[in-house]
C-alpha cells in the first residue's frame, strides 16, 4: 500500500509539474487595429499634440502645443470645443502638456509656467492648483492625490504627491544621483494608487506604493551606461530608453521605448503588474507618447503630431 502511495504521490507531482510548464509556456502575442485617425495633413484640426485624456464616455482632451490649446473631441472625433491661446493669464498657455481627468475637471500642466490648471469638462476655466516649481510629469493616483514628477535642478529625483488645493500630501525620492536629466521619467498609475516610473535616460521600469516604497524594477534592455554629451559646461544625456508608460484596463504596463529600440520610438514592451515581460509589439509611426483609455484603446501619434491615431489592442495566446 506505502508503494501505490508514493506511486499516486509522484503522479500527481508530475501532472502539476507539467501543467504549470505549459501554463508558462504560453505567450501572449499584440497586434493593433486602427479605429480612427483625428487630424490630418490637409487640416488645422491639431497643430501638435502633446498629452491626451480620455473620459468614461469617450470624449478625449488633447493639449495642442502649437495652437497654445486644450482640445475636446467627440468619440467620433468631432471637435467640440477649444479653450486657452497664448499668454500666462488664466486660462492661457505658453507650452501646454500634461493633460489629466480628476472627477468632473480636466487638470493641465505647462511646461513653462508653475501650478497645474483646472477646467472643467466643457473646457471653462475653473482655477489654478499652486506649485512651486516646473512639473516634468503629472497623474492622478486618489481621490484626492496628483503625483507630480518637479522640474528641481540637478539630481532632484523627487516626486511629489499634492492635494486639489495645492498641498503636499507627501514626497519620496526615486532617484539620488547628482548628475543632471538622470532623474527624468514619466509616470502612470494603477486603481490602487500604486505609481509606475519609466525613465527617460535609464534602463529603469519600477513600481512604487503611494508611501514610496519600491516594489519592483525591471532593466529590460540591458543598457548599462547613459549616452552622453557636453554642451557648453553641462554634460547632459542624449540617448532616450523609454519614452512613456500607460496601464491597459486589466493592469498590465505598456512602456514605449526610444532610441535604444530596434524599432526607434515605436516598440511597446508590455510587462505584468509584477514587472515580468509579456511580449514586445510595434507602432506603425515613431511616437512621443502612449495612452489607454478605460475601454482599451490604444492613442498614438501620427504624422509627426499632427494627428492622433486610435486603436483596438488585439490580445493572442499561444
Amino acid at each position: 500500500m506505502r508503494k501505490v502511495h508514493w506511486l499516486s504521490f509522484f503522479f500527481v507531482f508530475f501532472l502539476l509539474f507539467t501543467l504549470s510548464t505549459a501554463s508558462s509556456a504560453k505567450s501572449l502575442r499584440i497586434s493593433l487595429r486602427e479605429e480612427m485617425t483625428l487630424g490630418h495633413l490637409d487640416d488645422d484640426l491639431i497643430y501638435m499634440w502633446v498629452g491626451i485624456a480620455v473620459d468614461e464616455s469617450g470624449h478625449i482632451y488633447l493639449t495642442d502645443t502649437l495652437d497654445y490649446s486644450l482640445k475636446k473631441f467627440s468619440p467620433a472625433g468631432r471637435l467640440v470645443k477649444k479653450a486657452g491661446g497664448r499668454g500666462q493669464g488664466p486660462g492661457e498657455f505658453m507650452a501646454p502638456r500634461e493633460v489629466q481627468i480628476f472627477q468632473n475637471y480636466v487638470l493641465v500642466t505647462d511646461q513653462n509656467i508653475r501650478g497645474i490648471q483646472v477646467f472643467d469638462r466643457d473646457l471653462n476655466f475653473i482655477k489654478r492648483i499652486p506649485f512651486s516649481h516646473l512639473i516634468l510629469d503629472m497623474r492622478v493616483c486618489g481621490p484626492q492625490a496628483i503625483a507630480l514628477i518637479p522640474i528641481v535642478g540637478v539630481g532632484a529625483g523627487r516626486l511629489k504627491i499634492i492635494d486639489f488645493d495645492g498641498q503636499e500630501v507627501t514626497e519620496f525620492f526615486y532617484e539620488k544621483t547628482k548628475k543632471m536629466m538622470l532623474d527624468f521619467a514619466s509616470i502612470c498609475s494603477d486603481k490602487e494608487g500604486n505609481i509606475y516610473l519609466v525613465f527617460t535616460f535609464q534602463d529603469r521600469i519600477e513600481k512604487y506604493n503611494l508611501q514610496g516604497k519600491k516594489l519592483w524594477t525591471n532593466r529590460l534592455l540591458k543598457v548599462k551606461s547613459v549616452s552622453k554629451e557636453k554642451i557648453n559646461r553641462f554634460e547632459v544625456p542624449t540617448r532616450v530608453v523609454y519614452k512613456d508608460v500607460t496601464l491597459d484596463p486589466v493592469g498590465r504596463v505598456f512602456v514605449l521605448g526610444g532610441h535604444y529600440s530596434k524599432h526607434q520610438s515605436r516598440d511597446i514592451y508590455v510587462l505584468d503588474a509584477q514587472g515580468r515581460y509579456l511580449t514586445t509589439f510595434t507602432l506603425p509611426e515613431e511616437s512621443h507618447a502612449i495612452y489607454i483609455d478605460q475601454q482599451g484603446f490604444l492613442y498614438s501619434r501620427g504624422n509627426d503630431g499632427v494627428s492622433l491615431r486610435k486603436f483596438k489592442i488585439i490580445y493572442q495566446v499561444d
